[in-house]
């Protein structure tokens, strides 16, 4: 894979543009650089959340901010980071968001490391947004839904 070959004026401007994108504490339009894994994530980012903030019932949000531990001691251990941290009006009420595609497309890993995540860390909560799309340019139709801990109260 060959090297691309920028001008100076292409570096500048893409050197700029990611600088504005840093400066900004949410994502505003699909067109910013986004540092989502995939376009559902992104979708959610664009449409979902800033709509939640503008409505009042969130006051802030990041991608990714966090990672639990699920199991294992240092390097060793079994780590899960949300899509999503989503802060409630008071402050101080945290939910952990995971942005996924039918679910029955996912890893095996991965559903078992979100299944088991409100069991371990029973102080937040946890939900999970799957999102579907009609054809490869239809809007994104959300299901989200919270995931209740397996283990007794």
């Amino acid at each position: 894979m060959r090297a691309a070959r920028w001008s100076h004026k292409q570096y500048a401007t893409t050197r700029q543009g990611k600088a504005e994108a840093a400066a900004k504490p949410h994502v505003t339009t699909a067109d910013a650089i986004a540092p989502y894994r995939s376009k559902l994530e992104m979708s959610f980012a664009v449409e979902i959340l800033p709509a939640w903030v503008k409505a009042g019932k969130i006051t802030g949000w990041r991608h990714e901010a966090m990672a639990v531990v699920l199991g294992g001691q240092g390097r060793d251990c079994t780590r899960y980071t949300p899509d999503f941290v989503v802060f409630g009006l008071d402050g101080h009420h945290v939910s952990l968001i995971e942005v996924k595609g039918p679910m029955a497309s996912q890893r095996d890993d991965a559903k078992v490391k979100f299944r088991t995540a409100p069991d371990i860390w029973p102080c937040w909560r946890w939900y999970v947004a799957e999102g579907t799309r009609r054809g490869r340019t239809g809007p994104v139709t959300w299901d989200i839904r919270e995931i209740k801990r397996s283990v007794g109260e």
